[in-house]
């Protein structure tokens, strides 16, 4: 994804263990469930539906406004972490 493109899911999907979401956008879970079992490699991710990170995952800047962030890995957020709403919900951890 190139700078400043966005990439949003509104519907319940499942990224498979081969799938590869890359580049310098942002992606938009905004709204349902989105289990992420691949390579995700997004800085920017705005969650107001459910995230749920079964692959690990650095980013730099994280908006959880509403559903979850969960999943069994560990999510590191490396910049900003902008927590207004939701929860976190999961075996793995969140730092």
């Amino acid at each position: 994804m190139a700078s400043g493109a966005i990439l949003r899911f509104a519907d319940s999907f499942t990224l498979g263990a081969t799938s590869d979401v890359a580049g310098a956008g942002s992606v938009d879970f905004a709204a349902n469930t989105v289990n992420i079992n691949g390579t995700f490699t997004v800085p920017t991710v705005s969650i107001a539906g459910t995230a749920n990170f079964n692959t690990a995952a650095t980013l730099t800047s994280v908006s959880l406004t509403a559903g979850n962030l969960g999943g069994s890995v560990t999510v590191t957020s490396n910049g900003s972490f902008n927590w207004t709403g939701g929860q976190m919900v999961g075996s793995g951890n969140k730092r």
